[in-house]
C-alpha cells in the first residue's frame, strides 16, 4: 500500500508539472499519454529528461 501511494504521488506530481510547463500542447499531450500508460517510467523520465528540455522554452 505505501508503494502504491508513492507511485500515485509521483504520477500526480508529474502531471501537475507537465500541465504547468512551457512546452507546446502537442508535447504536453505526448508526455501525459506516455506518463499515463507507464506511470512509474513516464513520471521518472519526465523529471529526468522532460523538465530539463522544456525549462528554457517560451
Amino acid at each position: 500500500m505505501p508503494i502504491l501511494l508513492a507511485v500515485a504521488a509521483l504520477h500526480i506530481g508529474a502531471l501537475i508539472s507537465i500541465i504547468t510547463c512551457r512546452a507546446k500542447s502537442g508535447m504536453k499531450f505526448a508526455w501525459i499519454a506516455f506518463g499515463s500508460i507507464t506511470p512509474v517510467i513516464g513520471s521518472k523520465l519526465w523529471f529526468i529528461v522532460g523538465r530539463r528540455h522544456t525549462r528554457g522554452r517560451t
